[in-house]
């Protein structure tokens, strides 16, 4: 009976998230990736071609624009010649991507509210389902309490409410990562068929959802490499199971591209064959837009340098790879390809007052310190602790955290420091560890559920900032913007509550520099009631509404000491008054 009741309590709280979640969808506006991952994924449904955005793989962008089949939107004016402009293999169209996806749902007379909801429905429904491994997980192996902790910390996470209803491929890479690593597990303790064919249905998945799982087929190709010489005996098996590994991956793949897809072209030099196929020249600024919007697309000297880099990655990488490429789809190649040019290459990112375009090793660690609920950083500790002094340890959830560790050792070796959910999918394995953890001392159960309860209060407390929390050590939330900011605070999502806010205080065209969605979303939700910083100079009196990032943009440093402080509409927005 008591199990029946855990049961019925956990399935209720994994709904009640899925609940909240569809509520979130619906009070946060667009952020900056959605509009071209819906389009992107329109197209593969409608066009079944796959050139748009492929530095991501195509599965949750598809799932995400399947409700809007129901509404047959409308595409862009314009959207031939972009796409004609997307088409050449080597030239990364990520610019006409990014315009296409922002005119698709802001300037080609579509319900933008609607289709921003019935896209994210698919991305509640696999945060539901990642709750539910998690919870069917940790109930098999660890029991009923185990359970209710780890869905507890689960569905009470910050970073999991701010990004559960987003269409972005965190959330759905964490349901990879966790299956892949379970069934990782299944398979080396036991090399037959089934547990072959489950990881290669897990991985594949992965794979399909975001390019960097091939850091998880780096960990289970080590793995593989450990066991077969420690255990002489296990080579047979584990080879005739790493070949049906593989063939499993390589189905899916393809079959996430409909088993049609352009294949990767020879070429000896990518920078000679972009100049030879007509493509745009990816080192100049993007034109045909409006101020706001060249402003968006314009690259920092950084930004160029990292671009070049690049495609001097591509070079040397490319010929070398041409064989691998042939037997997977073209376009998930070519996304392969951006993944290797842009941990190389880098990007601009923020931290405690610097910028930089090369990352800091101590990037994640810091955040999860920052931006986790200090019960779940306090959990984390117990975990890591109870990991190495027990004896006997649990062979999976050693395995879970061993994977978690290799994932952000890699993080932390990147470039590209734009966002704590980029570890995101070590989030589940630490779950799992929560659940194990109630059974690995005398009193740990009692604790970890009192722990429920302080973060349900902190959950609560947080409501609606969940994509910008920040936990106590990081002091005030209004000065958040000193520590991190893009993904991490602010991405687009507050659009709406600016709406509000000038509505509320009967503000009259003030001027705005939120410019993570163009010209096309601040005319749609504005209407004609505010200027843009591109198109005038604020001066004494007048207001100005600023998003966190933009506050650290050099060329605003002049115009922003003029303000007599910035005073918080969200913690990722402010007002100030120009004296």
């Amino acid at each position: 009976m008591f199990k029946r009741i855990v049961m019925v309590g956990c399935l209720v709280i994994l709904l009640a998230q899925a609940t909240f979640q569809v509520v979130m969808a619906q009070t946060d506006s667009q952020t900056t990736d959605e509009a071209v991952h819906v389009l992107a994924g329109y197209t593969y449904l409608t066009k079944r071609d796959y050139r748009l955005n492929p530095e991501h793989p195509p599965l949750v962008k598809t799932l995400a624009a399947l409700p809007l089949l129901a509404i047959k939107p409308n595409l862009p004016a314009d959207f031939e010649q972009k796409w004609q402009d997307s088409e050449n293999f080597f030239y990364d169209s990520w610019r006409e991507n990014r315009y296409l996806g922002e005119k698709f749902f802001y300037a080609s007379g579509n319900d933008a509210d609607l289709m921003i909801l019935l896209s994210r429905l698919p991305m509640i429904l696999l945060t539901l389902l990642l709750g539910l491994a998690i919870f069917l997980i940790v109930w098999r192996h660890f029991g009923a309490i185990a359970a209710l902790a780890a869905t507890g910390f689960y569905v009470l996470d910050p970073l999991v409410a701010g990004h559960g209803h987003l269409v972005t491929t965190d959330i759905a890479f964490g349901l990879g990562t966790l299956l892949t690593t379970y069934a990782g597990w299944r398979f080396f303790g036991s090399p037959n068929w089934k547990n072959a064919l489950w990881l290669g249905l897990a991985l594949g998945l992965a794979l399909l959802t975001k390019h960097t799982a091939v850091i998880l087929g780096m960990m289970l190709l080590i793995t593989a490499v450990w066991i077969v010489a420690t255990n002489k005996q296990a080579w047979q098996q584990i080879l005739r199971g790493t070949g049906i590994v593989l063939l499993t991956v390589w189905i899916i793949i393809w079959a996430g591209h409909g088993f049609h897809a352009r294949s990767a072209p020879p070429s000896k030099s990518v920078s000679q064959s972009i100049q030879t196929q007509n493509a745009p020249d990816p080192t100049k600024n993007f034109e045909g837009t409006s101020l706001v919007d060249q402003e968006q697309f314009q690259l920092t000297d950084e930004e160029l340098a990292a671009t070049s880099q690049e495609i001097s990655t591509f070079d040397k990488h490319y010929p070398t790879l041409q064989p691998l490429f042939k037997a997977l789809p073209g376009d998930y190649a070519k996304g392969l390809l951006l993944l290797i040019g842009h941990a190389a290459g880098g990007h601009d990112s923020f931290l405690l007052g610097q910028t930089s375009n090369t990352g800091w090793w101590y990037y994640f660690p810091l955040l999860l310190a920052l931006k986790l609920p200090l019960v779940t950083v306090a959990a984390l500790l117990g975990l890591l602790y109870a990991l190495i002094r027990l004896r006997p340890k649990n062979s999976f959830v050693a395995t879970a955290m061993i994977f978690a560790g290799f994932f952000m050792l890699s993080a932390m070796s990147s470039k590209a420091n734009i966002g704590l959910r980029h570890v995101l999918p070590v989030l589940p394995l630490v779950m799992v560890g929560f659940g194990w953890l109630t059974t690995a001392g005398k009193h740990t159960k009692e604790i970890l559920l009192i722990g429920l309860v302080i973060l349900a209060a902190t959950f609560t407390l947080a409501y609606p900032r969940y994509l910008g929390y920040f936990n106590e050590l990081a002091g005030a939330s209004d000065k958040n913007y000193t520590i991190a900011t893009d993904s991490n605070l602010d991405w687009g999502q507050d659009l709406k509550r600016i709406r509000s806010y000038i509505d509320k205080n009967k503000l009259m065209r003030p001027f705005v520099e939120y410019g993570w969605l163009g010209s096309d979303a601040l005319g749609y939700y504005l209407g004609d009631n505010y200027r843009l910083l591109s198109e005038a100079t604020p001066v004494a009196g007048e207001t100005l509404i600023i998003g966190a990032t933009a506050i650290h943009r050099p060329d605003y440093a002049n115009l922003l000491s003029d303000c007599d402080g910035f005073k918080p509409i969200t913690n990722g927005a402010f007002i100030c008054q120009i004296q």
